[in-house]
């Protein structure tokens, strides 16, 4: 069933993807490539001893964050996809990418802070 705009006998034009979504999505899903390798890597983080209860928490999170990479890039490719569909703006869109972005954020901040 087709949506038409009020008053005229136009079909509503579905938006499309932005340049920047398209880099987005291919970026981050270049990030699926070696997750099987770092997921299996990512079991060696508990390998010395913890020191603390942060400690244990941030290798807790660092393994979560490396399985469920697949899945937090759907999550976001998803909505992503949704959102467009909605005819929601592409900056607001385009923040659906940032939960994919936690995996690589959260990298960052791991080997920075140790």
């Amino acid at each position: 069933m087709k949506k038409y705009r009020a008053g005229l006998n136009q079909p509503v034009p579905r938006p499309r993807w932005s340049i920047a979504g398209w880099i987005l999505a291919v970026v981050f899903g270049l990030g699926i490539l070696p997750w099987p390798f770092l997921s299996m890597g990512a079991l060696f983080i508990f390998d010395s001893p913890i020191e603390s209860r942060i400690d244990e928490i941030q290798r807790y999170t660092f393994l979560l964050l490396t399985v469920f990479y697949p899945v937090l890039y759907g999550a976001g490719f998803l909505l992503y996809w949704q959102l467009r569909r909605r005819s929601v703006g592409e900056g607001t869109a385009l923040f659906s990418w940032l939960i994919p972005a936690l995996t690589p954020a959260y990298y960052v901040f791991f080997f920075l802070s140790t």
